[in-house]
């Protein structure tokens, strides 16, 4: 893409972003700043894109740990006395279980 063709899109997005911010007189500042948000925020869509992140996990992060985490978060919320032990036990079990792993 060249020079004059970026600046072309430059331009039609300046018209773009003009022409929807147009605001009346008696329109609040929460009024035009909202507006002003959305407009921005579209013609950066239009221009750049939108960017989909892939999951990022670390790479000695198995199956295995992450089955033990789930497991782990359903023990998080129990307030028993058993429930408690149980989530202590696993979170020790996955703590050393991923050291392990992060040593390989």
């Amino acid at each position: 893409m060249g020079p004059e063709q970026s600046k072309a899109e430059d331009k039609v997005v300046r018209e773009y972003v003009e022409r929807e911010i147009q605001t009346e007189e008696n329109e609040g500042v929460e009024r035009r700043w909202e507006k002003l948000k959305v407009v921005v925020n579209k013609a950066a869509k239009k221009v750049v894109g939108l960017q989909r992140r892939e999951n990022v996990k670390k790479p000695w992060i198995t199956k295995e740990i992450l089955d033990k985490m789930e497991e782990r978060r359903v023990y998080k919320n129990v307030n028993t006395a058993a429930g408690i032990q149980k989530y202590r036990s696993l979170n020790n079990e996955l703590r050393r279980e991923a050291n392990r792993a992060k040593e390989e």
